[in-house]
């Protein structure tokens, strides 16, 4: 017997329109890859990070809070941790 799961099951809830679907654990506690999805329009507060940034967009694009858009379908783009005094 096979079991049906939805593929909406693997999405984990993180707020207002924004889920994530973790891919994998890096060894060491050193990070994870993840998808994150968000509905059109959603804008994530303002945030660092402590570590390499890899990202991806699969479908959209995103602008950084300098107004940049570093990515649209099909792009990707790397960031350094950022400053403390960034934005």
């Amino acid at each position: 017997m096979t079991a049906l799961i939805s593929q909406d099951a693997f999405w984990i809830p993180e707020g207002e329109g924004k889920w994530s679907r973790p891919l994998r654990f890096l060894p060491g506690e050193s990070g994870w890859v993840e998808l994150m999805r968000l509905d059109p329009g959603v804008r994530l507060g303002l945030h660092r990070h402590t570590g390499l940034v890899h990202a991806y967009n699969v479908q959209g694009s995103r602008r950084l809070c300098t107004g940049r858009v570093p990515s649209s379908p099909g792009c990707g783009s790397r960031s350094s941790p950022a400053p403390p005094s960034s934005c």
